[in-house]
């Protein structure tokens, strides 16, 4: 047998060989300056070792046991038109991303407590990524994706986007870390303006915790959790956490369904195991070899092919991670417009307005002192575009109202359900934004049943009144309890000895609706308007030439905010008309 050593190093992590015309024994001479060279910029330039595994493979499957988020669109392939109608949109998805930093108590910038800059190159290198910008020059497809800090909390509050809590206060954080779904939700429970991690909720949530099993895993539609990066792992070639996020987007691994068998690992049994249909389906750890040039040309095992640049692959445990293809960028693109909108469409990343700011709320939870832990209450929450499915929370209450936001206009009639757990539900929207809830105007949902632990869901169409105010963020109070009388907006009655159920507040943005005349008409006909409606006093009015709008002695008053009329004025027996000029 011929033993083959093949020297090299990267110059400044761009793998290109080192070319030498020194004999064997220079060669040699310098062979351990060359391999310590060589370990260190593996060190530096993947910010990982080789055998980094992704804690997705298993952590996040165990807590997907008790946490639905895991299972959110699992296993669902996009179809050709999908695909297509995702590449050729042309909308810029703005992420808003919150990280959330538990530490051990230390100042800020030391151990666990990273500094503001290591978090801004974090979300700095997942911008790149996202952008198609790769390593040692490498451009591709741009996925239009790109990520900013939250500016204001689920709650309304403002917010830099960094976040740092001391979780000494949780049992057995500070010796061990991140270990279990207990430890897990105490943390959560000490940051309640961001108490909704799913992605629906409108925000990107990034856990750092000083330790985590496997160093970083994420939920498919759930946040990310990391483990606090060190300086020297900070590095272009760390492409952790833009896989990360990628899970957050419905992205798989590579090589995803490929099992540990022995010493070796299997490959996947479906061509699209990651369903999506151009990246090549690939054994766990294949090629188990490190960056050298080459590299690309050696054969997949599962494909007969060559890896080519599927090696370069961020969902992968290739090397030089650096690029998604046009299907991945296609799935995650499809869900920030479709399951995940409220997340492709969030606007937490622009900061809260002192006009838009919601008012306070006037009354606070009531609840008697439970004897039982049992858990009635709200399971999901479907309003306009609004799709929560936070689930039953055990404090009783929750404020969604900047997490959970929709937009309409006055007259806009929209589907609204509920579903959950109790014998009792109410939903209250506080239109004239006093920050309390009129049980006769101001409730626009109520229901009875008699099946308090039978998951049921009840729908309804509401209509929002002209009178309503615009402009300013409405509470949405949603309840759903378990008691022998109804409850009111501020009180949940219960039962002692059953728990009790809970109260979440959601947020609703009005506006006038704009209207353009589609034909001539009478002012007030809706069938004249492009809003469906008859103008209100809020609403910008578009006139245009050709068409005659009419006021008649039965309906002589037509009122507006702004009026614009196309063409040439012509007065007619006292009555204005537009000319097709």
């Amino acid at each position: 047998m011929t033993a083959q050593l093949r020297i090299f190093r990267k110059d400044n992590c761009t793998n290109k060989p080192w070319k030498s015309n020194s004999s064997v024994s220079e060669i040699l001479k310098k062979w351990s300056l060359v391999v310590g060279f060589y370990l260190a910029a593996q060190l530096v330039c993947f910010g990982q070792s080789k055998k980094f595994i992704c804690g997705n493979d298993s952590i996040a499957q165990a807590f997907g046991k008790t946490n639905s988020l895991i299972s959110s669109g699992e296993g669902r392939s996009l179809n050709a038109k999908q695909v297509q109608e995702a590449l050729e949109d042309t909308t810029t998805y703005i992420v808003p991303v919150v990280f959330i930093i538990f530490h051990k108590g230390e100042p800020v910038g030391t151990g666990s407590n990273i500094p503001d800059s290591a978090v801004q190159y974090m979300l700095d290198l997942i911008n790149d990524r996202y952008a198609g910008i790769g390593l040692d020059g490498y451009r591709g497809q741009d996925s239009k994706i790109r990520f900013k800090f939250a500016k204001r909390t689920q709650a309304c509050n403002p917010t830099t986007g960094i976040v740092r809590v001391d979780g000494r206060s949780v049992p057995g954080y500070e010796a061990n870390g991140f270990i279990n779904y207990t430890i897990q939700a105490q943390l959560a429970a000490l940051v309640p303006d961001f108490i909704d991690n799913s992605v629906r909720s409108g925000v990107l949530t990034i856990n750092i915790y000083h330790y985590v099993p496997g160093g970083a895993f994420a939920f498919y539609g759930g946040p990310v959790h990391m483990m606090a990066p060190t300086p020297e792992v900070l590095t272009p070639y760390n492409y952790v956490p833009a896989h990360e996020v990628g899970h957050s987007l419905q992205l798989y691994h590579t090589y995803q369904g490929s099992v540990q068998q022995g010493n070796s690992y299997t490959c996947p049994g479906d061509t699209y195991n990651d369903y999506v249909e151009d990246t090549q389906p690939t054994r766990m750890h294949d090629p188990d070899t490190i960056c050298y040039p080459g590299v690309e040309e050696l054969t997949n095992s599962c494909t007969g092919l060559a890896f080519g640049t599927q090696i370069h692959n961020m969902m992968s445990y290739g090397c030089n991670q650096d690029r998604f293809t046009p299907g991945q960028i296609a799935r995650m693109r499809y869900y920030l417009a479709n399951d995940y909108k409220s997340l492709g469409a969030s606007e937490m990343y622009k900061p809260i307005t002192p006009t838009e700011a919601p008012v306070a709320v006037a009354c606070a939870l009531s609840t008697p002192p439970a004897v039982s832990t049992l858990i009635y209450g709200i399971a999901t929450f479907q309003f306009n575009t609004i799709d929560s499915q936070a689930g039953l929370y055990s404090s009783r209450y929750a404020d969604y109202t900047c997490a959970y936001q929709t937009k309409a206009t006055l007259g806009q009639t929209l589907s609204m359900s509920v579903t959950g757990y109790g014998t009792f539900g109410r939903v209250y929207i506080d239109y004239n934004s006093d920050g309390a809830f009129d049980e006769s105007t101001e409730q626009v949902m109520a229901f009875t049943t008699n099946s308090p632990s039978e998951r049921l869901t009840f729908t309804q169409s509401v209509t929002i009144p002209q009178t309503a105010v615009v402009g300013r963020i409405l509470h949405v109070r949603v309840i759903f309890d378990n008691g022998d009388v109804p409850p009111t907006a501020c009180n949940i009655p219960g039962k002692l000895n059953q728990g009790f159920g809970e109260i979440e507040d959601y947020g609703l943005l009005l506006s006038a609706p704009n209207c353009e005349s589609i034909r001539s008409g009478n002012w007030n006909d809706a069938a004249t308007w492009s809003c469906g409606q008859v103008p209100l006093a809020q609403s910008d009015v578009v006139i245009h030439a050709g068409h005659t709008v009419s006021l008649t002695e039965a309906t002589p008053n037509a009122v507006c905010r702004k009026l614009v009329l196309h063409g040439t004025l012509l007065n007619q027996n006292g009555s204005i008309y537009i000319s097709e000029n």
